[in-house]
């Protein structure tokens, strides 16, 4: 029998495996699908045509299934939410119900979304993906290189950042004075102008890679010759799949 928190209201059209664990306080109401392996921590609430995929766990306060943030919606539309296979969703991630009858915001296989995630409706995102939202890092967040002599970044990593820009310690770290030590100062789209005086703090500025020259240290305990590893960017400008970079 799945194991449910004696705090824990299930709507008794609800469909759960035999090992599904629910957590304390958690709501799932109307006819849910949730299948083998799933879990479902503290907090959470499903609400109505909701599909859990095998082996998804869903994180302390996250909401699924409800009604699309879209004025012109009618609530009595019949839409649901599908998730596949092995999924996690960390703490309060939101995933909206679709706004059109008999469909559904979807989200594929073995993605990983962060805290505080949010899937608007009739999103359909596929697998092998990681989200991260409300991130406070170096770039408005994402991820930061130096001395990296042989990375792969596969699949999707999209992160955003709704609240800051970058944590004020990163200004005073190694490579913030190439990286994101101030600014850039954003030009109004009003006037056209910069702000005055000028911001040197925290910036809104677009996620992703951001990757710095190599440190003095690295430099010189390099080879003459080096061989870039089978598969990876060789000389100053290159290609790789149907990707190109130039390296001015």
């Amino acid at each position: 029998m799945p194991t449910i928190h004696p705090t824990a209201i299930v709507s008794p059209l609800a469909r759960l495996a035999a090992d599904v664990e629910i957590g304390p306080f958690t709501v799932i109401e109307g006819a849910a699908t949730l299948a083998a392996g799933v879990r479902i921590d503290g907090h959470v609430l499903l609400r109505g045509q909701v599909e859990l995929g095998p082996g998804t766990t869903v994180g302390w306060g996250s909401v699924l299934g409800t009604d699309p943030q879209d004025l012109s919606f009618d609530p009595a539309t019949a839409s649901g939410v599908f998730l596949g296979a092995h999924n996690t969703l960390r703490e309060y991630v939101t995933i909206h119900r679709s706004s059109h009858a008999g469909c559904a915001t979807r989200l594929g296989a073995g993605n990983l979304l962060m805290t505080g995630v949010h899937l608007g409706h009739d999103a359909a995102l596929g697998d092998h993906n990681i989200i991260a939202n409300n991130v406070a890092g170096w770039d408005g967040a994402g991820i930061s290189l130096v001395d990296a002599l042989n990375v792969n970044i596969i699949n999707n990593t999209v992160v955003d950042n709704d609240t800051t820009a970058s944590s004020g310690v990163l200004f005073n770290t190694l490579g913030a004075p190439i990286a994101s030590s101030e600014g850039p100062c954003p030009v109004s789209q009003t006037t056209g102008l910069p702000p005055s005086p000028c911001v040197v703090t925290s910036t809104p500025q677009p996620a992703g890679l951001v990757s710095i020259q190599n440190s003095a240290v690295l430099t010189a305990n390099l080879p003459a010759t080096i061989t870039c590893p089978a598969g990876h960017y060789a000389g100053a400008t290159a290609s790789n799949g149907s990707t190109t970079v130039t390296v001015a």
